[in-house]
């Protein structure tokens, strides 16, 4: 019988090689939106609650954050 810590590694590194991996293209087509919207001098909005809010705040607050980010802050989204 593997350990619990076994098994979580095994878990988390499973899921880290799926993330990489990009078979279906996602992560490459958000980075070319990303990349086509900044370069036509447009503005990328971005949202999110609970954790998934840390997104938006690296694209707004942080110092090498996207310049041309909107915070979209809806309060009925934010559990905090």
């Amino acid at each position: 019988m593997r350990s619990i810590a076994g098994q979580y590694q095994n878990t988390v590194t499973a899921a880290l090689s799926r993330i990489t991996e990009d078979s279906d293209g996602s992560r490459q087509a958000a980075i070319d939106a990303v990349a086509k919207t900044l370069a036509a001098d447009r503005i990328v909005h971005v949202t999110g609650s609970g954790h998934s809010r840390l997104l938006e705040e690296e694209a707004f607050n942080c110092a090498a954050g996207i310049a041309a980010a909107q915070v979209i802050l809806d309060p009925e989204l934010m559990l905090q």
